[in-house]
């Protein structure tokens, strides 16, 4: 295995982490009105999207990587699994930040 695609896919791994923490915490803030309103909750908001956008430019590299390297057995369906969750990462963002009017 290619050390750089293995280092590529811990990236993916940790940023993913790190935006479904967020994302959970912002959730819990989004349920309890009394929070919506403190700098924390738009702190956590701000940290969020940038987990998101790191998080899909983790899979971008991690794409590009898989796409310049030799055909390999599942190649193809980690191409496919990193779009699936791109497009969810994308889906994701957008909603958070229609949810961005809630923390104003």
């Amino acid at each position: 295995m290619n050390p750089t695609i293995r280092q590529l896919r811990v990236s993916a791994f940790v940023s993913a982490i790190n935006f479904l923490r967020y994302r959970r915490r912002l959730a819990g803030l989004l349920k309890a009105p009394a929070t919506r309103h403190c700098v924390v909750a738009k702190q956590d908001l701000d940290k969020c999207l940038n987990a998101a956008e790191t998080y899909q430019a983790a899979l971008s590299d991690l794409w590009k990587a898989l796409l310049n390297t030799s055909p390999a057995p599942g190649r193809d369906e980690e191409i496919k699994r990193i779009m699936m969750f791109n497009e969810f990462v994308i889906v994701e963002r957008d909603m958070i930040l229609k949810s961005e009017r809630f923390f104003t």
